[in-house]
C-alpha cells in the first residue's frame, strides 16, 4: 500500500508540474516571450567547466558529466579541502586530549 501510495505521489508531481510553469499574471506572460540578452565579456568565474564525475563506490547508477560555472567548481573545491581540514584539526585535538587523559601533557598538533 505504501509502495503504491509513493508512486501514485511521484505520478501526480510529475504530471502535474506544467501547472506550476504558468505565469500567475497577463503581465508575466507578456515579458516571457521577449528573449533576454546579455552583453559584454564573461567573468573567468562564470564561464562553464564541463567535468566527468565517477560514480560512487559500489554504484552501477551515477557519474556522467557535469557542466558548472568555473566559480562553483572552485568553492566546491575550497570547501572540500576546508572539511578535510577540519577533521586534521579535530583528530590532533582527540589525540591531545587522550593524552592529557593519560597524565602526559600534550598540545595539539606538537608530538
Amino acid at each position: 500500500m505504501v509502495r503504491n501510495a509513493a508512486t501514485l505521489l511521484v505520478w501526480l508531481l510529475l504530471t502535474q508540474a506544467p501547472l506550476f510553469d504558468a505565469p500567475l499574471h497577463a503581465q508575466d506572460a507578456k515579458t516571457q516571450d521577449k528573449p533576454i540578452v546579455v552583453e559584454g565579456k564573461q567573468e573567468p568565474n562564470n564561464k562553464k567547466v564541463c567535468k566527468i564525475i565517477d560514480p560512487p563506490t559500489g554504484s552501477r547508477i551515477g557519474g556522467g558529466r557535469v557542466c558548472r560555472p568555473a566559480g562553483e567548481w572552485k568553492l566546491e573545491e575550497q570547501t572540500a579541502q576546508r572539511a578535510v581540514q577540519q577533521d586534521v584539526e579535530r583528530e590532533k585535538a582527540m589525540n591531545a586530549y587522550i593524552e592529557n587523559q593519560k597524565g602526559g601533557i600534550a598540545v595539539p598538533g606538537k608530538p
